[in-house]
């Protein structure tokens, strides 16, 4: 059982690695200087402590190493139009997707069960043959193109539901909390649900 664990624990840590460098490699692919995208209008010397500071005049495979122990450290890096630490923006939009996850799980649970019983009751039905249409139709149907749909008519034309992204903590006011929440919610238990279905 021990083996099998630390077996198992090794190869997350190998695909980790991989999958991190194979990541950090096509970034690399990108066209253009990192550094004249950060600074454009900056001088020579500018773009040089820069390029300094960054650690890009390192080889790439040193590069990589200096990520990955700050990675496994916790120290993320800075957004460096705003200077703004990464750690702390991941401090307060994890919460919110978190619950956003959560919220949608539920939903899409209590919407496929349902449908997946009576479905099989009413198998080979029209309803069973309309339903299963449905669901992979919605299945093909992007989230982004969900939500923007949502966004126009629940949203900006209708005004039935919040559009902003300030969404108030639960435990302040449960209600609120909901209508800034539903919409993001509805825009996934969709796919969500079609996957619990199929």
């Amino acid at each position: 059982m021990l083996r099998t664990f630390i077996l198992k624990f090794l190869r997350l840590v190998l695909v980790v690695i991989v999958v991190t460098f194979i990541t950090f490699m096509l970034t690399k692919l990108q066209p253009g200087d990192p550094v004249s995208k950060i600074i454009p209008f900056g001088t020579a010397q500018q773009k040089a402590q820069l390029r300094q500071d960054l650690g890009l005049n390192e080889p790439l495979l040193k590069q990589y190493q200096i990520w990955l122990q700050n990675f496994v450290k916790g120290d993320f890096g800075r957004y460096y139009d705003s200077q703004q630490s990464v750690n702390t923006v991941l401090k307060t939009s994890l919460p919110v997707s978190l619950e956003l996850m959560i919220y949608a799980q539920i939903w899409a649970l209590l919407i496929a069960i349902p449908l997946g019983v009576t479905t099989a009751y009413r198998k080979g039905s029209r309803y069973d043959r309309s339903a299963n249409a449905t669901m992979f139709a919605l299945l093909a149907l992007p989230n982004f193109v969900v939500a923007l749909l949502l966004a126009i008519y629940v949203g900006a034309k209708w005004q039935i539901l919040p559009t902003q992204s300030n969404v108030i903590p639960f435990p302040l006011n449960p209600l609120d909390n909901w209508r800034y929440m539903l919409m993001p919610v509805m825009a996934q238990i969709g796919r969500a649900s079609c996957r619990e279905r199929v």
